[in-house]
């Protein structure tokens, strides 16, 4: 017996995300845990004329982080067959398990709480950037588009010292969230499984 009634479409969309799932666990980032062991360290040094600050980044390259997004972005962008609202959308509406509707959405949640705060809070050149503000940024400015506003804003940041910041920030957004899409393939595989909770 079926935990769910979807049409062939729907059906489609959910193997997909499996399977765009399975490319993104493929990707050397996400299958090496000591890549996702990223730190940002700001040290405050006494000097002769004050105070100097340096920041210290450990994030793997910028190859290794290119293809992860690649495999992500399928999951982050809206109007992809895979998008993680979406998806969660399709199977609200669909799934009658009261656990898992409520699982769905404690996994939504912390998506969207994701994207929309951060343990710092940065204001950079007069304008705030929540996570959201920052994956989309690197986005269409850097990886996936070319929006000549962004583009011109991020060149601002890549010159100045809030440039490794903002790639930490990126990748730790990214982690966040992949935990969570993780979270919502776990009831895919679920629902399109023969066992139980």
């Amino acid at each position: 017996m079926s935990k769910i009634q979807l049409n062939e479409n729907e059906w489609n969309k959910l193997d997909l995300f499996l399977r765009r799932f399975e490319q993104l666990e493929r990707t050397r980032f996400y299958s090496n845990p000591k890549l996702k062991n990223i730190q940002y360290k700001i040290k405050g040094e006494k000097v002769d004329k004050g105070f100097q600050t340096r920041f210290e980044i450990k994030v793997p390259d910028e190859e290794t982080i290119k293809s992860f997004l690649l495999s992500f972005r399928v999951f982050y962008m809206e109007g992809e067959h895979t998008n993680f609202y979406s998806i969660c959308n399709l199977l609200y509406k669909k799934i009658l398990d009261k656990k898992v509707r409520n699982d769905m959405v404690t996994i939504r949640s912390n998506y969207s709480k994701a994207l929309n705060t951060s343990f710092i809070g940065i204001n950079f050149l007069g304008k705030s950037y929540s996570p959201k503000d920052i994956v989309d940024l690197w986005f269409n400015a850097e990886y996936f588009h070319t929006d000549i506003e962004k583009v011109k804003e991020l060149d601002k940041i890549v010159i100045s010292p809030g440039k490794s910041l903002f790639f930490y920030l990126l990748i730790d957004a990214v982690i966040t969230l992949t935990n969570q899409i993780s979270m919502l393939k776990e009831i895919i595989v679920w629902v399109t499984s023969d066992s139980t909770i």
